[in-house]
C-alpha cells in the first residue's frame, strides 16, 4: 500500500512538474513573441517616422523659397498671365498712376493681389497637416520606447517651426492688405505724400522687416532641425 502510495506521489509530482515546465515554455514562447512583435511594430513606425520627416523637410523648404508643391498647385490657380504682368507692373508704379489705371489695378487686385499669400497660407495647411501626421506617429512610438519624444524625434523644434511659417503667413496677409489700403487710399483722390499714404507706407515697411527678421529665424530652425 505504501509502495503504491509512494507511487501516486511520484505521478502527481512528475504531472505537476510537467504542467509547470509547459506553462513556463508556453511562458517564455509568449514573450518571445510579443518580443518580436514589438520589434518589429518599432522597426515599422520608426520607417514611417523617416518618410515623414523627409515629406515635413520638403514643405518647409519648398516654402522657405516661396514655391508650393504639386497639391497646392492644383488647389490655388494665379490669375492670367497677361493679368499678372499688367498688375505687378501697375503695382510698381503706384506713385504715378492715373485715375483710371488706379481703377484697372483695383480690378486686377480681385483676381491677382492674393495669389502668393493665399497659396503660402495653403502651403501652411499642408505643414501643419504633416506635423500632425508625425506627432501621431512619434507618439505610436513612444508606447514602446519612453525616451522617443524628450530624446530621439524633435516634435518641439517641428511645432515651433510650423508656428514661425504661421506668423509669416499671418505677416503675408497683412502686406496684401496695406497694398489694398494704399490703393483705395490712392482712388479716393490722397497723393503719394499725403499723411494717410505715409502711414501704410510705414506700416508696409515694419512688416516688412518683421517678415524678414521671422525668415531668418525659420531658416536657422529649419537648418538645426534637418542637420540633427
Amino acid at each position: 500500500m505504501n509502495n503504491c502510495h509512494l507511487l501516486f506521489m511520484r505521478l502527481i509530482y512528475i504531472k505537476i512538474a510537467t504542467a509547470t515546465f509547459g506553462i513556463a515554455f508556453i511562458f517564455l514562447v509568449t514573450s518571445w513573441y510579443v518580443h518580436e512583435a514589438e520589434s518589429d511594430m518599432t522597426t515599422q513606425v520608426k520607417l514611417l517616422i523617416a518618410d515623414q520627416t523627409d515629406t515635413l523637410s520638403s514643405i518647409a523648404e519648398i516654402m522657405d523659397r516661396d514655391g508650393i508643391d504639386a497639391v497646392v498647385s492644383q488647389v490655388i490657380k494665379d490669375c492670367a498671365q497677361s493679368d499678372r504682368e499688367r498688375f505687378d507692373t501697375l503695382l510698381g508704379n503706384l506713385a504715378t498712376l492715373s485715375s483710371s489705371q488706379l481703377v484697372e489695378v483695383e480690378r486686377l487686385f480681385a483676381s491677382c493681389g492674393n495669389f502668393y499669400a493665399e497659396r503660402k497660407a495653403v502651403m501652411l495647411m499642408r505643414l501643419a497637416r504633416e506635423y500632425e501626421v508625425y506627432v501621431s506617429y512619434v507618439d505610436l512610438l513612444s508606447r514602446f520606447d519612453s525616451r522617443t519624444k524628450t530624446v530621439t524625434y524633435p516634435v518641439d523644434s517641428w511645432k515651433a517651426l510650423v508656428d514661425l511659417e504661421a506668423s509669416r503667413s499671418q505677416l503675408a496677409l497683412k502686406l496684401v492688405e496695406i497694398q489694398h489700403d494704399i490703393i483705395t487710399e490712392l482712388r479716393n483722390g490722397a497723393t503719394i505724400s499725403s499723411e494717410a499714404i505715409k502711414t501704410q507706407i510705414t506700416r508696409a515697411n515694419e512688416v516688412k522687416e518683421t517678415l524678414t527678421y521671422t525668415g531668418e529665424q525659420i531658416d536657422r530652425l529649419r537648418e538645426s532641425i534637418i542637420n540633427l
